[in-house]
């Protein structure tokens, strides 16, 4: 499994290990934890924004959606399908 993040501060904080003190550790912990628990290898991988514009797209829509729960069960929302596509055709 390959988690991808467009922060290099998130990435970084997974990777190393540095941030077990601070106020997220307990996070980045438990994030490595279901890791371990789930999958046999994993690795926390930086990836520009354009690189994946539907994740980018979805953190929006649930930022400006307010909603505290948000799932499609069989079919994404249009635009997400758009991207997927978008993403998938464009050589990297």
């Amino acid at each position: 499994m390959i988690l991808e993040s467009d922060s290099q501060v998130l990435v970084h904080a997974l990777n190393s290990g540095e941030y077990e003190r601070a106020l997220i550790g307990v996070l980045l912990q438990e994030t490595r934890s279901i890791c371990h628990a789930n999958f046999e290898s994993f690795s926390f991988s930086f990836c520009n924004r354009n690189c994946n514009k539907a994740a980018h797209e979805l953190a929006v829509f649930g930022f400006r959606s307010g909603a505290a729960d948000l799932s499609w069960i069989e079919y994404a929302p249009d635009f997400v399908s758009v991207l997927v596509a978008s993403d998938i055709a464009e050589p990297v």
